[in-house]
């Protein structure tokens, strides 16, 4: 059988890419063509599908003799920009389509959809949010957050219309084979500043896991999942401080020790906004949406995904040496 992976040469896409083809699965890749080797994916058995998401008949065309999906593609970005909005809806919702409709339509025994806990929604530390919570980040006008929302909608919408999907929800991953580099991106800030990182923000914090977790737990879902449900694939809710701590710890510095309020980091975050008209790319951690969605606490409970698809909780700190020795053994960092 094959088993197609869309968004195959990002962080996720790549772990478990290399997942399913150590577990001897029968692998098709779908992603934008490039002259250029796949950075992590290299020397592995697979099956290449050139197109884009966006593009309804080359999502069709590599459906074509498959058996199982992981729709793992999607863009990430934090700008708060018309430009930016445009190319999140079209991928993560308009992209998310078109794979749904192709995999209806070739009546594909399964599809997994990585969502995001930007689609949960948060809880305070005491509360942590659960996959029935109401969504509460649409104050915070984010169009990654918007759109992983609606993507959500779109596959429920194809379940019901005969679609068997499941749907799951990542909090940040920290691992190896980061090639942009995304969420691992705290370990090589850690790595590379001469203190580490000694900055936080006083407010909002994070829950994170292993890479390795994540995928174990798409994986899981695509084997055991319920139809039409959703799981958080979490670990550990931390603070933005302890998030960095653990960080900067990994990488033999000392804890952080400036802490940021809103007030004064406000006025810095509008320049970002201005800038960012012009080169949006530039200014993606750099603005005001980006802020406010630090402020908020995104701690959330994985339980049910630890208790329906066994989904294991290695420690953070492991997950970021991990990251560290990839970064150093890959030219991101000075060799050990």
């Amino acid at each position: 059988m094959t088993t197609l992976v869309t968004g195959a040469t990002g962080f996720v896409g790549i772990n478990l890419v290399r997942r399913l083809v150590a577990k001897g699965e029968k692998v098709r890749i779908f992603a934008r063509p490039s002259p250029m080797p796949r950075k992590g994916l290299e020397g592995l058995d697979v099956e290449q599908a050139a197109g884009d998401v966006t593009d309804a008949e080359s999502v069709a065309a590599a459906m074509k003799g498959v058996r199982r999906v992981y729709h793992v593609a999607g863009l990430t970005s934090q700008g708060p920009w018309n430009s930016v909005r445009r190319r999140l809806k079209a991928v993560n919702v308009g992209g998310t389509d078109n794979v749904c409709e192709a995999a209806r339509k070739e009546g594909v025994e399964r599809l997994v959809h990585c969502s995001s806990v930007a689609a949960i929604g948060f809880g305070p530390l005491e509360k942590p949010a659960t996959e029935s919570q109401t969504w509460n980040l649409g104050r915070l006008a984010s169009p990654y957050y918007d759109t992983k929302r609606d993507a959500e909608f779109v596959v429920q919408k194809h379940v019901e219309q005969g679609l068997d999907a499941v749907i799951v929800n990542p909090s940040l991953m920290i691992g190896p084979y980061d090639v942009k580099p995304t969420s691992s991106e705290v370990v090589l800030r850690a790595a590379r500043m001469k203190k580490g990182i000694f900055f936080y923000p006083k407010q909002g914090g994070m829950n994170a896991l292993d890479v390795e977790d994540a995928v174990f737990g798409h994986i899981a879902a695509m084997e055991k999942g319920k139809k039409g449900e959703r799981y958080i694939l979490g670990n550990e809710n931390l603070t933005w401080r302890g998030l960095f701590t653990l960080a900067n710890e990994v990488c033999g510095k000392p804890a952080p020790w400036l802490p940021l309020s809103l007030l004064p980091t406000y006025p810095v975050a509008l320049v970002g906004n201005a800038l960012g008209f012009f080169a949006p790319e530039r200014f993606d951690s750099f603005n005001t949406a980006i802020l406010r969605a630090g402020l908020v606490q995104h701690y959330v409970s994985p339980e049910k995904a630890r208790r329906e698809l066994g989904l294991p909780a290695t420690p953070l700190k492991d997950a970021m040496k991990k990251a560290l020795v990839w970064f150093q053994e890959n030219g991101y960092l000075p060799p050990r």
